[in-house]
């Protein structure tokens, strides 16, 4: 993805940018956030560790200068369709717009790359941001068959 062109919510705020997990620091940052906004509220441990090495599995940090603010999990599928699996931005950086941007420069990159359809298996809390991006409803159709929550709620949006 290319870096997210957008005007800081601070005006003491760098300019933000994305890149892909790849450093030890990277990856550490990268499981804490998973665990603590998704799998501490089971409470489990992260089972899908493993998807950090699969090729089809890409993991991107949104970074605020040398601050590390956002993270986002992609599952590339076939026939031009893909999976948002985790977006999350820090608490203390919610609420001014960074979500949105983070998932806009994903879905341009995703598209970019041919693929024509994201989906989503969206919390109760999540679905109004979902459907303010323009996500509706959508089967999700995960082709691994991966279970899900009872309450969560299939999206999807139709990436031209």
């Amino acid at each position: 993805m290319r870096n997210v062109d957008v005007v800081p919510c601070h005006p003491e705020w760098p300019q933000l940018f994305v890149t892909r997990a790849l450093t030890p620091r990277e990856w550490e940052r990268v499981r804490k956030l998973r665990q603590h906004y998704f799998f501490d509220k089971i409470p489990a441990e992260d089972p899908y560790t493993w998807t950090f090495d699969h090729q089809d599995h890409l993991h991107y940090l949104l970074y605020q200068g040398g601050e590390i603010v956002g993270y986002l999990h992609l599952q590339l599928w076939e026939k031009s369709r893909a999976a948002l699996r985790i977006i999350v931005i820090d608490k203390e950086h919610q609420g001014c717009g960074l979500g949105k941007k983070f998932l806009t420069d994903a879905e341009r990159w995703l598209q970019e790359k041919g693929v024509r359809q994201l989906h989503v298996q969206s919390t109760p809390e999540a679905v109004s941001f979902y459907l303010k991006q323009g996500y509706h409803d959508m089967p999700f159709n995960d082709p691994e068959e991966h279970g899900t929550d009872s309450q969560d709620r299939e999206l999807g949006k139709i990436l031209s």
